[in-house]
C-alpha cells in the first residue's frame, strides 16, 4: 500500500490542529467558570499541548521538509497569528 500524501484540506489551511482548537474552545468558553472547571481546563490544555508536540514530532519525521514548511507557514492552534509566507 503506498504512503499517503500530505495534504491540508479545509481548516488545516488556517491551523495545524483544528480539532484540538475546537476541544479547547469547549473547555474554556463556559457561562460559569468554577474553580474545578478552571483546573480541569488548565490540565486538559496542558495535556493537549503535550500531545500535539508529540504528534508534530511524528509528522515531521514522516513527511520531512513538507511538514516543516507547513509548520513554518500555518499556526499551531490560533488562526491568523502567523504571517503566511508567499511561496517562491
Amino acid at each position: 500500500m503506498p504512503e499517503p500524501l500530505f495534504s491540508t484540506p479545509g481548516l488545516y489551511q488556517y491551523v495545524r490542529h483544528p480539532l484540538y482548537l475546537g476541544i479547547l474552545i469547549m473547555f474554556w468558553c463556559t457561562p460559569a467558570m468554577t474553580h474545578d472547571h478552571l483546573f480541569f481546563a488548565e490540565v486538559m490544555t496542558a495535556y493537549i499541548l503535550v500531545g500535539a508536540w508529540f504528534e508534530e514530532r511524528d509528522l515531521r519525521r514522516r513527511f520531512g521538509k513538507v511538514y516543516g514548511k507547513y509548520q513554518n507557514t500555518v499556526p499551531m492552534l490560533l488562526p491568523f497569528t502567523k504571517r503566511r509566507k508567499k511561496p517562491k
